[in-house]
Protein backbone atom coordinates (compact mmCIF):
# COMPACT_ATOMS: atom_id res chain seq x y z
CA UNK A 1 0.00 0.00 0.00
CA UNK A 2 1.53 3.37 -0.93
CA UNK A 3 2.49 5.55 2.01
CA UNK A 4 0.08 8.38 1.11
CA UNK A 5 -2.84 5.93 0.99
CA UNK A 6 -2.10 4.75 4.54
CA UNK A 7 -2.20 8.38 5.74
CA UNK A 8 -5.63 8.81 4.15
CA UNK A 9 -6.93 5.65 5.80
CA UNK A 10 -5.51 6.68 9.15
CA UNK A 11 -6.82 10.24 9.01
CA UNK A 12 -10.29 9.21 7.88
CA UNK A 13 -10.57 6.13 10.12
CA UNK A 14 -11.93 7.88 13.21
CA UNK A 15 -14.76 9.67 11.41
CA UNK A 16 -15.73 6.41 9.72
CA UNK A 17 -15.69 4.59 13.04
CA UNK A 18 -17.80 7.33 14.64
CA UNK A 19 -20.24 7.28 11.72
CA UNK A 20 -20.65 3.51 12.04
CA UNK A 21 -21.16 3.64 15.80
CA UNK A 22 -23.63 6.55 15.66
CA UNK A 23 -25.65 5.04 12.83
CA UNK A 24 -25.55 1.50 14.23
CA UNK A 25 -29.01 1.87 15.74
CA UNK A 26 -30.54 3.64 12.75
CA UNK A 27 -32.73 1.73 10.37
CA UNK A 28 -31.45 1.86 6.82
CA UNK A 29 -34.13 2.72 4.33
CA UNK A 30 -34.00 3.22 0.61
CA UNK A 31 -30.67 4.16 -0.95
CA UNK A 32 -30.11 7.91 -0.82
CA UNK A 33 -30.18 9.89 -4.04
CA UNK A 34 -29.33 13.30 -2.63
CA UNK A 35 -26.16 14.30 -0.83
CA UNK A 36 -26.77 16.36 2.33
CA UNK A 37 -25.08 19.75 2.61
CA UNK A 38 -22.01 20.14 4.79
CA UNK A 39 -23.98 22.11 7.38
CA UNK A 40 -26.80 19.54 7.46
CA UNK A 41 -24.31 16.71 7.87
CA UNK A 42 -22.49 18.53 10.69
CA UNK A 43 -25.68 19.37 12.56
CA UNK A 44 -27.21 15.89 12.28
CA UNK A 45 -23.98 14.05 13.12
CA UNK A 46 -23.30 16.30 16.12
CA UNK A 47 -26.76 15.61 17.51
CA UNK A 48 -26.48 11.88 16.80
CA UNK A 49 -23.03 11.82 18.43
CA UNK A 50 -24.40 13.51 21.53
CA UNK A 51 -27.26 11.02 21.80
CA UNK A 52 -24.79 8.18 21.34
CA UNK A 53 -22.49 9.51 24.06
CA UNK A 54 -25.27 10.25 26.54
CA UNK A 55 -27.72 7.40 26.08
CA UNK A 56 -26.45 4.37 24.20
CA UNK A 57 -24.97 2.62 27.25
CA UNK A 58 -27.48 4.00 29.73
CA UNK A 59 -30.73 3.47 27.84
CA UNK A 60 -30.41 1.88 24.37
CA UNK A 61 -34.15 2.12 23.69
CA UNK A 62 -34.16 5.85 24.46
CA UNK A 63 -31.07 6.24 22.26
CA UNK A 64 -32.87 4.53 19.37
CA UNK A 65 -35.91 6.76 19.82
CA UNK A 66 -33.78 9.91 20.05
CA UNK A 67 -31.78 8.97 16.92
CA UNK A 68 -34.97 8.35 14.99
CA UNK A 69 -36.47 11.65 16.19
CA UNK A 70 -33.39 13.56 15.05
CA UNK A 71 -33.42 11.93 11.62
CA UNK A 72 -37.14 12.61 11.22
CA UNK A 73 -36.83 16.21 12.41
CA UNK A 74 -34.14 16.90 9.82
CA UNK A 75 -35.89 14.81 7.17
CA UNK A 76 -32.79 12.76 6.48
CA UNK A 77 -32.20 9.04 6.12
CA UNK A 78 -29.15 7.21 7.50
CA UNK A 79 -28.32 6.20 3.92
CA UNK A 80 -27.89 9.89 3.02
CA UNK A 81 -25.35 10.32 5.84
CA UNK A 82 -23.49 7.26 4.64
CA UNK A 83 -23.59 8.56 1.08
CA UNK A 84 -22.05 11.83 2.27
CA UNK A 85 -19.24 9.98 4.06
CA UNK A 86 -18.53 7.81 1.01
CA UNK A 87 -18.68 10.79 -1.35
CA UNK A 88 -16.17 12.82 0.68
CA UNK A 89 -14.12 9.86 1.94
CA UNK A 90 -11.36 10.44 -0.60
CA UNK A 91 -10.90 14.02 0.57
CA UNK A 92 -9.34 13.79 4.05
CA UNK A 93 -8.77 17.54 4.26
CA UNK A 94 -12.48 18.20 3.77
CA UNK A 95 -13.48 15.48 6.21
CA UNK A 96 -11.03 16.81 8.80
CA UNK A 97 -12.75 20.22 8.66
CA UNK A 98 -16.18 18.57 8.82
CA UNK A 99 -15.29 16.37 11.80
CA UNK A 100 -13.78 19.31 13.65
CA UNK A 101 -17.08 21.13 13.10
CA UNK A 102 -19.01 18.05 14.30
CA UNK A 103 -16.81 17.85 17.39
CA UNK A 104 -17.15 21.58 18.13
CA UNK A 105 -20.93 21.48 17.78
CA UNK A 106 -21.18 18.30 19.85
CA UNK A 107 -19.23 19.98 22.66
CA UNK A 108 -21.44 23.06 22.45
CA UNK A 109 -24.62 20.97 22.53
CA UNK A 110 -23.24 18.95 25.44
CA UNK A 111 -22.50 22.14 27.39
CA UNK A 112 -26.04 23.35 26.77
CA UNK A 113 -27.48 19.99 27.83
CA UNK A 114 -25.40 20.02 31.03
CA UNK A 115 -26.59 23.53 31.86
CA UNK A 116 -30.19 22.48 31.21
CA UNK A 117 -29.73 19.38 33.39
CA UNK A 118 -28.31 21.51 36.20
CA UNK A 119 -31.31 23.82 35.91
CA UNK A 120 -33.79 20.94 35.70
CA UNK A 121 -32.15 19.16 38.66
CA UNK A 122 -33.03 22.12 40.82
CA UNK A 123 -36.54 22.11 39.37
CA UNK A 124 -36.89 18.32 39.72
CA UNK A 125 -37.46 17.52 36.03
CA UNK A 126 -35.95 14.93 33.69
CA UNK A 127 -32.18 14.82 33.20
CA UNK A 128 -32.32 13.60 29.59
CA UNK A 129 -31.71 16.50 27.18
CA UNK A 130 -33.99 17.25 24.28
CA UNK A 131 -31.92 16.42 21.16
CA UNK A 132 -34.14 18.48 18.88
CA UNK A 133 -32.57 21.42 17.08
CA UNK A 134 -33.48 25.02 17.70
CA UNK A 135 -35.13 26.40 14.61
CA UNK A 136 -33.22 29.69 14.73
CA UNK A 137 -29.99 27.94 13.73
CA UNK A 138 -28.28 28.16 17.12
CA UNK A 139 -27.22 24.98 18.93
Amino acid sequence: MPRHHWRRVRSSGLPTLLLVSVLAGCQLGEPADELPSDSMYVEVMARLSLVHAQLVNRDPAAADSARQAILEQFGIEPAALQLYARHHGDNPEHMQVIWEAVSDLTLALDSIAKAERATSDTAGTSDIPDPSPDRDGSP
